[in-house]
């Protein structure tokens, strides 16, 4: 049922779907209709495929974030940073964490960073420093200190 709702018409419906699949505890065989509803035209319904697609692991859930990564949205790269994890990261998903910095005037490069950090991935260190000494790109100087001071940051106490 959950799955048929996914091709839906009505966006109402298609939402109410993902709400459910992202609840279920285990991964599920809904993952490639999944990966097909990030390219609706909804960024909420994009929003909730990704959530979706997080309770799930493998290769196909993996590119599904990684694609997520590089979406037209704000609000669905946060969603796929928060989403990934040790299971689901891959080299291509470091370039989308990286191209996220410097997208949507750096408004994601903090999350992008501490997701890296999260993630145990310092080797974009040396990019982020090149980038500090590109004098001429003053802008992207302030993104690189911005990153590399949450990549340091001391963790949070519990």
């Amino acid at each position: 049922v959950l799955v048929a709702g996914l091709d839906a018409v009505e966006k109402e419906v298609r939402l109410a779907a993902l709400d459910a699949l992202s609840l279920l505890s285990e991964e599920h065989a809904a993952v490639g209709k999944l990966s097909a509803l990030l390219d609706d035209p909804d960024p909420g319904v994009r929003v909730g495929v990704v959530k979706a697609l997080a309770k799930g692991k493998g290769e196909q859930v993996a590119q599904g974030l990684c694609r997520a990564l590089g979406d037209s949205h704000l609000h669905v790269c946060r969603a796929a940073l928060v989403a990934l994890s040790g299971s689901t990261y891959s080299p291509a998903c470091r370039e989308g964490i990286v191209a996220l910095m410097f997208r949507f005037g750096g408004e994601l490069t903090t999350a992008a960073a501490a997701t890296l950090r999260r993630l145990h991935d310092f080797t974009v260190v040396g990019r982020l420093l090149e980038a500090v000494a590109d004098l001429d790109r003053e802008a992207f100087q302030r993104i690189a200190i911005e990153a590399l001071g949450e990549l340091y940051a001391a963790e949070a106490e519990p």
